[in-house]
């Protein structure tokens, strides 16, 4: 097989092109980057490993618990940064769509995001529209605090 040397010349500004765009145009970065964002198994998802056993379990069990008397979904995030993202909202957005799958159930929008970025300290939310049998203590994080 032949290569010409042309070949790792397109492959370099390629890579130029894709990270220039990256910086220049808004929205493409995610895009780019979109495989780093983290699939949200649980009620609770620590992978900035900053919530102790005690308080993930409690967490999981208040989550599960509100799922199983109303079928609202509340998911729980932590994470060590939201980079490439420029802010948390444009994070918790892209990570509410859960590669694909969403939080809560098709349709019903019950489900909630909670975010917390540890490097940046700040939290955000991404809330879908609760059901009528939530009352607002069934959530207390229904009001995003942004520091």
């Amino acid at each position: 097989m032949v290569v010409s040397p042309w070949s790792s010349v397109v492959g370099r500004w390629s890579l130029v092109a894709a990270l220039c765009l990256a910086w220049l145009v808004p929205g493409f970065t995610p895009i780019l980057f979109a495989q780093q964002l983290p699939e949200l198994t649980e009620p609770v998802n620590d992978f900035a490993k900053v919530i102790d056993s005690e308080n993930a379990a409690a967490i999981d069990r208040m989550s599960r618990a509100l799922k199983q008397k109303t079928g609202d979904v509340v998911i729980v995030v932590t994470v060590n940064t939201i980079e490439p993202f420029a802010d948390i909202n444009e994070y918790t957005v892209r990570l509410f769509e859960n590669h694909g799958r969403g939080i809560g159930e098709r349709g019903k929008d019950n489900g909630v995001l909670i975010v917390l970025a540890m490097k940046e300290r700040r939290s955000g939310s991404n809330l879908a529209t609760v059901s009528k049998s939530s009352s607002p203590t069934d959530i207390p994080a229904r009001r995003s605090a942004r520091s």
